[in-house]
């Protein structure tokens, strides 16, 4: 009985010291604005323009949809593993690094995907 109870104890302080996460209130705390969701949504939405570029460079640019795509299958298990890892303490802000990391990336093969387009449609100056 001893020893069942003494195994108790050891699981229940083991699981105290991991789950130990008591958040700091203070009265003064201004909560600033959260732009995560708005950002989530915008990296994932950025896949639609850059497959319309994509036709309309007539096919041109393949890689780019490439690499779009597999940022969002390697994104959305990424952000769920941070979400398990960092959450439960309240500590967010990796999981708002994650967000703003693939945001970056899907704007830049965007801005790639545009700048190509632009760069089709002016006709070269001729110099003499």
């Amino acid at each position: 009985m001893k020893k069942l109870a003494l195994t108790n104890l050891i699981l229940l302080i083991a699981i105290k010291s991991v789950s130990a996460c008591e958040p700091v209130i203070d009265p003064d705390y201004q909560v600033e604005p959260n732009y995560d969701n708005l950002f989530f949504f915008a990296s994932i939405s950025l896949i639609l323009p850059i497959i319309v570029l994509y036709f309309l460079r007539k096919r041109q640019g393949l890689w780019i949809i490439i690499t779009a795509l597999i940022s969002l299958l390697i994104y959305f298990p990424a952000l769920f593993v941070t979400a398990i890892l960092f959450i439960p303490c309240g500590t967010n802000y990796t999981v708002s690094y994650v967000i703003k990391g693939e945001l970056f990336l899907m704007l830049l093969l965007f801005t790639f995907q545009l700048s190509s387009w632009i760069g089709q449609r002016i006709k070269p100056l001729k110099l003499q």
